[in-house]
This record gives structure tokens, sequence and C-alpha cells, in this order.
């Protein structure tokens, strides 16, 4: 394996423990894993927030040293994923609100 393949690797590894991770996130929200702990809709909201931005902080950490360059910058890639569903969101909610007339 080359160097330059295994960064590649290394860099796709990063951006799929991120994206694995916030999808898990979206699971959990689905089959509603702690609705006996009294979580609602709000709670897996922020777990989604949280991990996308841990991805993205700890992947622009991990950049910074030699030997995680490559899977550092594939998990910052998977957290800023994250972070721009986040603002899809975010747009397509107040979208919705103006479109409906709940906002003048």
């Amino acid at each position: 394996m080359t160097s330059d393949t295994a960064r590649g690797t290394r860099a796709i590894a990063g951006f799929g423990t991120a994206v694995g991770v916030l999808l898990s996130a979206v699971l959990v929200f689905a089959v509603d894993v702690f609705e006996g702990r009294g979580w609602r809709d709000g709670e897996y909201v922020y777990l989604f927030v949280v991990f996308s931005v841990a991805a993205l902080v700890l992947g622009g950490l991990l950049a910074v040293l030699p030997q995680w360059r490559s899977f550092g910058k594939g998990l910052a890639m998977g957290g800023l994923v994250g972070v721009l569903v986040i603002l899809a969101g975010i747009v397509l909610f107040f979208f919705l609100l103006v479109r409906d007339g709940f906002v003048w």
C-alpha cells in the first residue's frame, strides 16, 4: 500500500466514523431508544448537534498531528456534513414558516 493510498484510506475512515456516529444519532431518534428516560425530540436534536460539532472540532485537532492528519481531515469533513445538515434544516424550517404565513 502506497503512502497516498494509506492517507486516502485513513481519510475515508475518519469520514465514515463521523457519518456513522451521526447516522446512529438519527437511528436512535427514529427508534426512540431513550423514551423511557424522558427524552423528547429536542434531546435527540441536541445529540446530533453535539456529535456534529464534536466531530468537526476533534477532526480539526487531529489534523494538526502528523500521524493523524488524514483521519482528522476526514473526521472534520464528516462533522462539516452534519453541520450543513443542521443549517439546511434551519433554513427549511424558516422557509416553511414564511411560506405558510406564520411569520409576517
